[in-house]
């Protein structure tokens, strides 16, 4: 398919002043991605995963530790995420730049928190202390969990684009109606 994807970060929104147009307002969601996208309870690998092949299809139960130190602090935060991008993008106004540029900004978001974490497992894979790789679930469940978590947002994604959900964490979902001929990712996570 040849499919390509620029990661903003580090470019910088100006280059010897002058508007790259290059960087992506969306990074700075990041946030999100630590918070909703469970990235710090990943990172910190505060999760048991669970995981077999049923008919050759894998399957991944991820289940995150109750008592893990950001519990508290995220616990709840998704009531936010509406009143937080409203006040930061303007959205209840017309007129905003977001609400004029980027009307669809909700299903790149979503997509953006997908393909972020697809793209990082390579950067997560586990190597003994004589740095070899080793190539199975129980060494390298940081980088299948994280991969887990993209799954499930790319998921949303497509649920998105079908008119499957109605409002993601208080904000309303533009009804695409797109049919995708039921793609389904191979591996299905379950978060338990």
């Amino acid at each position: 398919m040849n499919i390509r994807f620029l990661d903003p970060r580090a470019i910088g929104f100006y280059e010897n002043n002058v508007d790259t147009y290059a960087d992506d307002p969306m990074y700075d969601n990041k946030p999100w991605h630590n918070s909703l996208g469970n990235y710090d309870k990943i990172h910190g690998e505060h999760f048991d995963l669970a995981y077999q092949l049923n008919r050759n299809v894998p399957h991944i139960l991820l289940a995150f530790h109750e008592d893990n130190p950001y519990e508290s602090s995220y616990s709840g935060i998704d009531k936010y995420f509406s009143e937080v991008m409203t006040a930061a993008w303007k959205l209840d106004r017309s007129d905003s730049d977001v609400n004029q540029n980027d009307p669809n900004w909700l299903v790149r978001f979503v997509f953006l928190m997908g393909t972020h974490f697809m793209a990082m497992p390579p950067f997560h894979f586990s190597k003994d202390e004589k740095g070899v790789l080793l190539d199975d679930a129980y060494h390298q469940s940081r980088p299948l969990a994280i991969y887990v978590e993209g799954i499930k947002w790319l998921n949303m994604t497509l649920d998105i684009l079908e008119g499957k959900m109605d409002e993601f964490h208080g904000i309303p979902v533009p009804n695409f109606g797109i049919h995708t001929k039921n793609y389904e990712l191979l591996i299905t996570p379950v978060a338990v």
